[in-house]
């Protein structure tokens, strides 16, 4: 997704008052592509665009990095469930 692609998601969410649900850092590769494009860890870029601010169920989360966002992650309240297969 670009920003204005996960922007126009949050806001529908928001708008018919649901949350979301997202395949959140579910591999090194997505992890090391979205900190290449967009500068922050996927975990870190949805809490930039204010997802966070609606509820959030994160799948597989295998290339989360615990130590440095598994705090934030608590911090906001996400649910997740870590499949890593």
């Amino acid at each position: 997704h670009t920003p204005e692609t996960m922007r126009a998601i949050i806001q529908a969410a928001r708008a018919i008052g649901n949350g979301l649900h997202t395949h959140l850092a579910q591999g090194a590769r997505e992890t090391e592509t979205v900190t290449r494009l967009w500068g922050v860890s996927p975990v870190r870029w949805l809490d930039q665009l204010g997802a966070y601010d609606l509820p959030v169920f994160g799948a597989h989360m295998s290339g989360v990095d615990w130590a440095a966002d598994g705090p934030r992650l608590a911090e906001r309240g996400v649910v997740f469930s870590h499949c890593p297969s």
